[in-house]
């Protein structure tokens, strides 16, 4: 898609950080489970519980709208800076994401990106 700045085709996918809208180029989110928990509730009946051993994390390529668009950071401590709601995949409910890691910008023709990680919080 050729650069267009101040706006993204219609129909791109787009995440928006702190009230900025970036093109998503790329998004790495594995959404499985680790462990399955065999729990049964107060009356004995089988809850088919699903668990993580470890953090969910991610990663995805953002453009910029334009060369003056606002790079995001990295979570703060007891803030809300750092922190986006994304709902990804069909049936899926909006999860908060943190923001762990933001790669310096770089352009190609013209077009910033630059890479996010991120993990569930």
């Amino acid at each position: 898609m050729p650069y267009n700045p101040g706006s993204f085709g219609a129909g791109c996918p787009v995440i928006t950080i702190n009230s900025v809208t970036y093109k998503c180029n790329a998004l790495n989110y594995p959404q499985t489970s680790d462990a399955v928990q065999n729990i049964n509730d107060e009356n004995g009946d089988y809850l088919n519980m699903f668990g993580n051993k470890g953090p969910i994390t991610g990663s995805a390529t953002l453009q910029c709208a334009a060369s003056t668009t606002a790079f995001p950071t990295t979570v703060a401590q007891n803030a809300t800076t750092g922190v986006f709601t994304a709902t990804i995949g069909s049936n899926a409910a909006s999860q908060n994401l943190a923001i762990t890691s933001v790669s310096m910008p770089r352009a190609s023709q013209g077009v910033w990106t630059f890479e996010i990680g991120f993990q569930k919080v």
